[in-house]
């Protein structure tokens, strides 16, 4: 293997650590305050990993207790704590990802990295993007950034395109870092179930400017169930999904679109509403999500079959060939980096064709969107089914992607910097969003890491 390609995996397994280990902390915080560390992380690794960690606390000289954390402990503090089941259609599936990271890790870390091609390093690159684009980090699109700047140099992957064979890593004689790691089993604990349930309905909260007020936000609150959707897991729908708006006695708010209960909330489904209170009373208002598990839903159980893998295998690369060849996270990648200028320096004329910039991306999204009617149409896809259920999913977030730009767009020209990094981080969300659909599609596909 190239010196290069050893730097690459390096520097990208630098962005694959922090943005797990931060995205555990925000987590297990959320969940256990400050006992985080004690009941979220101590609570989910093996003994072994347990007692090293408790040493290491006590021994080492660390910032926070984070950077403890390392690649062997990801997969039960992801998959098995049960707190990110709303990010992980399948955990285990994903828990075995987290395996195969450990694994060349190790041979990283242990062992000279001369008999690993680099179509091997590349791939584990492309398991660190779907495991942080799952967690909703933006350390995937740094790691895709540095890959396909690797990929695009010729000299990069000279000589592995023809007869890769991918090394089986025999690592038995190495330092069991995986310890307790063996195989995936579901937390069983009526505790962890409850937590499971509950992650999966979550409520997110933007502030909108209101034209006509100065001293007044509109509030949009959206709803979205995000347990798996599919026969490989149970269909988790709510019921008297309800959001209540708490205020103090003396102001009120006022509800100006949509509804803020649902009667029913299938897997994948949402809704929003948007309601405007004075500015000052946002501090001090707080939303309370309230709803209940359909429980007979719950409980029904299907199976359905495909016909074999080899039969449909010529169709399914052809969809992958016509979506890959689309662009759309090249063009979302693109869109980042135009408006990477966006800051309180920027001139008059840069805010101008800034603006002129973002209109031509519109229609850009407009001609994506017809794009992927017409793969709709030549392969006789349904949204009901994978994959035209991920492609109908690309299609929403491209529709939100125009909101998106507008509201940048709106913000640019009123010159309000809170806004632009607000809409900013909304575009960044979007490209992490098509990175996993794009990765969904791909399993779909049968081009499984």
């Amino acid at each position: 293997m190239s010196t290069d390609a050893v730097m690459l995996y390096t520097e990208c397994h630098a962005l694959y650590v922090r943005g797990v280990r931060a995205a555990v902390r925000e987590r297990m915080e959320a969940e256990h305050a400050e006992d985080w560390w004690a009941k979220g992380v101590l609570t989910n690794v093996s003994p072994e990993q347990r007692q090293q960690l408790e040493r290491l606390a006590i021994t080492q000289g660390i910032n926070s207790l984070e950077e403890l954390l390392d690649v062997p402990h990801f997969g039960h503090l992801v998959c098995g704590s049960g707190l990110f089941a709303d990010y992980l259609a399948d955990s285990a599936a994903a828990f075995r990802k987290f395996l195969d990271l450990v694994r060349i890790r190790n041979v990283w870390a242990h062992v000279r990295m001369e008999n690993t091609s680099v179509a091997r390093v590349v791939q584990s690159l492309e398991t660190m993007e779907d495991i942080l684009s799952s967690l909703r980090r933006r350390e995937a699109l740094g790691i895709s950034t540095i890959r396909r700047k690797f990929s695009s140099n010729p000299m990069g992957v000279k000589g592995e395109a023809q007869g890769l064979v991918v090394e089986e890593d025999n690592l038995d004689a190495l330092e069991d870092f995986d310890a307790g790691f063996a195989s995936y089993t579901q937390a069983s604990d009526p505790m962890s179930f409850w937590t499971q349930l509950h992650s999966y309905l979550v409520m997110d909260t933007t502030v909108e400017p209101v034209e006509y007020s100065t001293d007044r936000n509109r509030i949009r609150v959206v709803i979205t169930n995000q347990s798996p959707v599919g026969h490989s897991a149970p269909e988790v729908h709510f019921r008297d999904v309800s959001v209540e708006v708490h205020m103090s006695s003396r102001s009120d708010y006022q509800l100006v679109e949509g509804d803020i209960q649902r009667r029913t909330l299938a897997p994948g489904e949402s809704f929003s509403f948007a309601i405007e209170m004075q500015s000052r009373q946002m501090a001090f208002s707080e939303f309370e999500l309230v709803s209940r598990v359909d429980w007979d839903r719950l409980f029904s159980l299907t199976r359905r079959g495909s016909p074999p893998a080899e039969a449909v295998a010529p169709v399914l690369d052809e969809l992958l060939e016509r979506f890959e060849s689309l662009g759309i996270k090249e063009f979302l990648e693109e869109v980042l980096s135009s408006i990477d200028g966006v800051e309180p320096g920027m001139t008059m004329q840069d805010a101008a064709n800034l603006r002129d910039a973002l209109r031509g991306f519109r229609e850009t999204v407009d001609q994506k969107v017809e794009a992927i009617g017409c793969i709709f149409e030549e392969f006789l896809l349904q949204d009901s089914l994978r994959p035209g259920a991920q492609l109908a999913d690309v299609t929403k977030f491209l529709d939100g992607l125009s909101s998106k730009i507008n509201f940048l767009d709106e913000a640019i020209g009123k010159t309000d910097f809170a806004l632009m990094d607000q809409a900013v981080n909304g575009l960044e969300q979007s490209q992490l969003a098509v990175m996993r659909l794009e990765n969904a599609i791909k399993e779909v596909a049968g081009h499984t890491r």
